[in-house]
């Protein structure tokens, strides 16, 4: 039997980042650095604020492939939503298989800004709070590898994958997919796959198991598999 591989520094301090806000930490051991949780373990739910987000890319290999649209809702369990998108300009062309889920043609972002201008704004959009997304490595290794590849400095911001999240919450549902889930759920519903509405639909489902049923983030962390992941350049 082969010994497990020792983990990289940064996905070490991240797992003891995570083992720090749970509590689990024995006293005693040296705190490596680590991007730091913005909320104690014991923070109430309701008192949060979160932004669901959601990407669409060119395709599906983050090193090759860019993000052409970014979607985000901001919202809290008992208050307002309010939902922002911003088109992106690949710099590339936009397979025509991908046009057909999405529905983004080339036209459509041949004007838009790239994804160095709306970087910004999306941080300025998610300051203080909670990042949620469904499937969340897929859009977190997209925002990661385009930080990289324009040279873009970001605070490392935690992000919960709402798709571990749902299926603690509805394990009754056939399918975890967001389509899936908001038709059985019976949501009212628009297009799917465009990240805007993607993340409207992440907000509703959200809201609607967790106002009254979670007490605290430690409770979210729990059904969330006690897995972060983060968003960072580095």
């Amino acid at each position: 039997m082969h010994s497990p591989a020792p983990l990289g520094l940064e996905a070490g301090a991240r797992m003891f980042a995570l083992a720090l806000l749970l509590g689990s930490v024995r006293p005693g051991i040296a705190a490596p650095a680590f991007p730091e949780f913005p909320y104690p373990a014991t923070e109430k739910v309701n008192r949060l604020t979160f932004t669901a987000f959601d990407t669409e890319t060119t395709g599906f290999d983050p090193h090759g492939d860019r993000i052409v649209e970014i979607g985000a809702v901001r919202f809290s369990l008992g208050g307002e939503i309010v939902a922002t998108n911003w088109l992106i300009n690949p710099c590339r062309h936009i397979p025509r298989y991908l046009k057909s889920v999405h529905g983004i043609t080339d036209e459509m972002v041949r004007n838009a800004p790239v994804f160095g201008e709306v970087y910004p704004c999306f941080l300025q959009f998610c300051k203080g709070t909670l990042l949620l997304a469904h499937n969340a490595g897929f859009d977190v290794s997209f925002i990661n590898a385009e930080l990289q590849r324009a040279g873009l400095t970001s605070p490392s911001l935690p992000v919960l994958d709402t798709l571990r999240i749902f299926r603690t919450w509805y394990p009754a549902s056939p399918s975890h997919s967001l389509p899936s889930l908001v038709k059985w759920l019976r949501l009212p519903h628009g297009r799917f796959h465009r990240a805007g509405n993607d993340a409207y639909y992440v907000a509703l489902i959200f809201r609607r198991y967790s106002a009254g049923q979670l007490e605290s983030l430690r409770d979210l962390l729990s059904d969330a598999g006690e897995r972060v992941l983060w968003i960072s350049p580095q």
